[in-house]
């Protein structure tokens, strides 16, 4: 006799539909997002070393990237969930972005 092979259920939490694994990984997005802020923050203020500076460009900028990437693959409900969430602190992250390669190095 063949073992039949049962598909595996998508485990998903709550009422969303949306997969764990996805959840988790907005779970960290967000809280990556948290760090990114404070970095970009701290690396704005007056007498901040350029490599540090340079260090917060770069933190933003691939945050920004996986925040990007994360969007294209959400579909347009999970996105509409999402964007309350992270778009005060991906706008805030962009204009703190913005401000550090327009300072004088």
């Amino acid at each position: 006799m063949q073992p039949t092979h049962a598909k595996q259920p998508q485990h998903t939490r709550g009422n969303t539909g949306k997969p764990v694994v996805l959840e988790q990984e907005v779970d960290q997005l967000t809280a990556a997002a948290l760090d990114v802020l404070e970095e970009v923050e701290v690396a704005s203020r007056e007498g901040t070393a350029l490599e540090d500076i340079e260090g917060a460009k770069v933190l933003a900028s691939g945050m920004l990237d996986k925040y990007d990437a994360l969007m294209k693959r959400l579909d347009q409900a999970q996105r509409k969930k999402l964007q309350p969430t992270m778009t005060s602190m991906i706008e805030r992250i962009k204009k703190g972005l913005t401000q550090l390669k327009e300072a004088p190095e």
